[in-house]
């Protein structure tokens, strides 16, 4: 996940260690991740990943059950991203 963060972001830009991302997984997204938020939604600049507890919010939760969904195939199967994935 640090990973394929850093890579949406620009060089030198985010948390620089695992455990600099995961301390900032409680704090919202828009405080920590440089993004042009004036230019998104609203309610993604307020995400929160995880709860002070290091639970999963329920809005973590359901922004990634958004991006699972659109992962299924039209015929109801899941794509394992053979073909858009790198190996």
């Amino acid at each position: 996940m640090h990973g394929v963060l850093l890579l949406s972001l620009p060089v030198g830009a985010g948390p620089s260690t695992h455990a600099e991302m995961i301390d900032l997984l409680p704090v919202r997204l828009r405080e920590w991740v440089p993004l042009a938020w004036d230019e998104l939604p609203l309610s993604m600049g307020d995400l929160v990943v995880l709860t002070d507890n290091g639970e999963l919010t329920e809005e973590a939760f359901e922004a990634g059950m958004n991006y699972l969904e659109a992962l299924y195939r039209d015929d109801g199967y899941f794509d394992l991203g053979g073909t858009w994935l790198p190996a």
